[in-house]
């Protein structure tokens, strides 16, 4: 197959870790003998560039405000997408992400061209946001993501949870799911049988939905009921919420227990994520997780959410831990059963679990999923 990935989140040398997860899937397809090529709509860039043996290039975009948020297609950028579609041949379209207004546009040539279309659904707000500013607008904003959905070829979802909420507003286009994975040969096993210590790290965009602070707040706790046990947290990310979550270190006088680490390369975060032996990222609006799947897989104590996309692959108890959303009281009892009562099998069924995730059976599937569109 000949697959056009459309991606404004996709891996430079500068930014390895951007958008990994695409390039995943793209590096999967192509091993299994499909060409993928990526283009990223730019609003200030047009160059091409190859990224680790993956044609990719760089289209110039003409967003407005007015396009942007009316969600309708730029005639420049349309323009632009025309002659690059001369020039270009592809059996279908994947679009990950894009602006609306881009993706009006993708729209109406791919339809000019007789190309397939395919959206692929990574997060939860495929309608509303979780917290919308203007609720009115993105109401709005919610019904013309219905049209433009109904206006694909198919819909492809990283987890059911995603598709479950397509599914409520009766989407007219086939809805697919077809997960994530993870790469078990970087992220390496060691298991873990008994903790006696907590050395904890969390991995995940410091964004108030990744739970960051109710993981702090349950430190806190806990060292008040458990002095006795050594505790160690690394927070490794970056986002709005360092300067409040580092306040609140300072306020809970946990500035010896807690650390943010910042912006980690992927490489090396595989390498340091077996210094510990818990991971945690109660986040509370999560479609998928690959980061869960990646600390199984290297054989750490995972906690996740209820409720969330993640309980698809964590089962509570046998391969990880699920607490409830927004509940540092429930992770203090997830803390205390680690120390007191871990199964014996915990970590090593955590690993069984992410080598049922890999990245080559994600793109089986998707291959699967286009050969059903009569994609050959």
């Amino acid at each position: 197959m000949n697959i056009l990935f459309v991606s404004s989140c996709f891996p430079t040398k500068e930014m390895p870790q951007y958008g990994i997860f695409v390039f995943q899937l793209a590096k999967a397809l192509i091993e299994q003998n499909n060409n993928v090529e990526v283009l990223i709509p730019e609003s200030n860039v047009d160059d091409d560039y190859i990224y680790e043996g993956i044609k990719t290039f760089r289209l110039k975009t003409f967003p407005t405000f007015f396009t942007t948020n009316l969600f309708i297609s730029s005639h420049k950028t349309s323009e632009k997408l025309l002659s690059f579609f001369k020039k270009h041949s592809y059996d279908c379209v994947i679009a990950h992400f894009a602006d609306f207004s881009t993706f009006a546009s993708l729209l109406h040539v791919c339809k000019k061209n007789n190309i397939k279309l395919f959206n692929y659904c990574h997060g939860l707000n495929v309608y509303n946001d979780i917290d919308p500013k203007h609720k009115l607008f993105d109401a709005f904003k919610g019904v013309r993501k219905k049209m433009f959905y109904n206006c694909t070829d198919g819909l492809i979802c990283v987890s059911n949870l995603v598709a479950s909420f397509l599914k409520k507003r009766k989407i007219k286009r086939p809805i697919y799911v077809v997960e994530n994975g993870v790469d078990s040969s970087l992220f390496t096993f060691r298991d873990r049988k008994v903790i006696h210590e907590l050395r904890i790290i969390s991995i995940g965009n410091l964004f108030p939905l990744k739970g960051h602070s109710f993981l702090i707040t349950a430190l806190a706790s806990f060292i008040k009921k458990r002095p006795g046990v050594s505790v160690k947290l690394d927070i490794y990310g970056r986002g709005q919420e360092l300067n409040n979550l580092s306040n609140l270190v300072s306020k809970l006088g946990l500035e010896e227990i807690v650390t943010f680490k910042g912006y980690v390369r992927y490489d090396t975060l595989a390498q340091e994520i077996n210094n510990y032996d818990v991971f945690c990222l109660p986040s509370y609006y999560e479609a998928f997780g690959c980061v869960y799947l990646e600390s199984m897989s290297s054989g750490l104590i995972t906690i996740g959410c209820k409720g969330q996309g993640d309980e698809e692959f964590i089962v509570n108890g046998v391969n990880g831990y699920l607490v409830d959303p927004c509940s540092p009281a429930s992770i203090v009892n997830c803390f205390e059963t680690i120390l007191n009562n871990l199964p014996e099998n915990l970590s090593l069924n955590g690993r069984k679990t992410a080598e049922h995730y890999s990245w080559e059976l994600c793109a089986s599937k998707l291959v699967n999923v286009l050969k059903s569109e009569n994609i050959k």
